[in-house]
């Protein structure tokens, strides 16, 4: 007896599954599905979190702190300054990325699933194979559009 699965995902990954039909987005609460024809693009997006950015600013008090000093004191604001832009080039290089795959879709709005830093390669590829199949989706639709068209020019000039 041979069995048949016609649910058999083209594409899956941590971050989701790709059908013929629809997509389904996974993240560690929930899975959302969306149907294929109502996804305009799909995006992997990386941002640095707002607390490394804070943290980056700390270091201003080391650039203000020279103008309450003396003129006669010129080594001190330079190793002030020196200080203060080691540590924000520093902190510019430890700041924490946040990663996430960003679903727009045809009506506007745009859905978002977290990632961490270990599934970026499983985000890249699964953004890939996802635009690559809203391509193909966007052509068949294209194609089934025009013999729409041009069967309706046939069948109103045979009528006429």
């Amino acid at each position: 007896m041979k069995m048949k699965n016609l649910n058999l995902p083209l594409f899956g990954n941590t971050c989701g599954k790709l059908y013929d039909e629809y997509i389904v987005l996974a993240s560690a609460n929930r899975e959302r599905t969306l149907p294929l024809n109502s996804v305009k693009k799909v995006t992997f997006t990386k941002s640095i979190a707002i607390s490394s950015l804070l943290f980056m600013l700390l270091p201003g008090v080391l650039f203000i702190l020279p103008y309450f000093l003396s003129s006669e004191d010129a080594f001190i604001k330079v190793l002030l300054y020196a200080i203060g832009s080691i540590i924000i080039a520093f902190s510019i290089f430890k700041a924490e990325q946040k990663y996430a795959v960003k679903v727009y879709t045809k009506n506007g709005s745009v859905l978002t699933v977290k990632l961490i830093k270990e599934n970026m390669h499983d985000a890249k590829k699964f953004v890939s194979a996802a635009a690559t199949l809203i391509a193909k989706n966007e052509a068949a639709l294209k194609v089934a559009a025009a013999d729409e068209r041009l069967a309706g020019n046939i069948f109103s000039s045979v009528s006429a």
